[in-house]
C-alpha cells in the first residue's frame, strides 16, 4: 500500500491519520476504511508499531529520549508508556535485556 510507503518514509516526522490521506490525496475515512481492510491494522495502530519497531533498533546506542524523538514521538514520557504497551517493559528495560543478550 502507497499509505504504508508514505509512513515507513515519515515515521519520524510529526504525521497520523490526515497527513497521510492528504499525502494521497484521498478522504480520511476512505484511508482509514481501506487501510483497515488491506492491513486488519488502523493507520495509528500500524505508525506506532512502525516507530516501536524503529526504536528497538536505536535503543541499543541511543538514550531513551533521543530515540524517542528519532521515531516521531514529541514526549519521551508518552514513549515509554507507549512502548512499554507494545513491547511489555520499558525502554530502560529493554535496553538493559539487550545488554544482556549481547
Amino acid at each position: 500500500l502507497r499509505a504504508q510507503a508514505f509512513m515507513n518514509e515519515q515515521y519520524a516526522e510529526d504525521i497520523g491519520v490526515d497527513q497521510v490521506a492528504d499525502a494521497l490525496k484521498v478522504s480520511r475515512s476512505y484511508l482509514m476504511g481501506l487501510f483497515k481492510k488491506s492491513t486488519d491494522q488502523t493507520v495509528n495502530q500500524y505508525l506506532t508499531e512502525l516507530r516501536i519497531e524503529r526504536a528497538k533498533v536505536l535503543l541499543h546506542s541511543r538514550s531513551v529520549t533521543e530515540a524517542a524523538f528519532d521515531v516521531g514521538f514529541n514526549s519521551p514520557n508518552y514513549f515509554t508508556t507507549v512502548f512499554k504497551k507494545q513491547t511489555g517493559m520499558t525502554p530502560k528495560q529493554y535496553q538493559a535485556s539487550a545488554v544482556e543478550k549481547g
